[in-house]
């Protein structure tokens, strides 16, 4: 499944925002549902551990909390690692986001829009 395509169904979807592990749990089950193989708490080399990353290389990052600085940081790690093919951040937070890092593109799953 493409970025775009796991962006969109995920994006109507109401998940659970107060905890991330909650969220991770639900985002999980939701891509289970839609036939997606995926991976959890992958180890990309070094510190990098990504919440999930699919059969096609795509990494799924969930961030509920923290400084924009921060997950941009974490962001930038995992992209540099060369092993994904594509990065979304699911966040809660408004933050700006860049549409590509180390030539990996990237995509912002807003998972407050659901809830509007």
């Amino acid at each position: 499944m493409t970025p775009e395509a796991i962006v969109s169904y995920l994006s109507n979807r109401r998940l659970p925002l107060a905890r991330e592990k909650e969220t991770q749990t639900a985002i999980g089950a939701a891509l289970a549902e839609n036939g997606v193989e995926f991976d959890r708490e992958v180890d990309l080399g070094g510190r990098n551990i990504i919440d999930f990353l699919t059969a096609d290389r795509v990494g799924i990052e969930v961030k509920i909390a923290g400084s924009a600085r921060t997950i941009h940081r974490q962001c930038v790690r995992y992209c540099e690692t060369g092993k994904l093919s594509a990065l979304i951040l699911a966040s809660s937070r408004a933050s700006g986001f860049p549409g590509e890092i180390a030539g990996v593109p990237c995509f912002v799953l807003s998972l407050g829009r659901a809830w509007l």
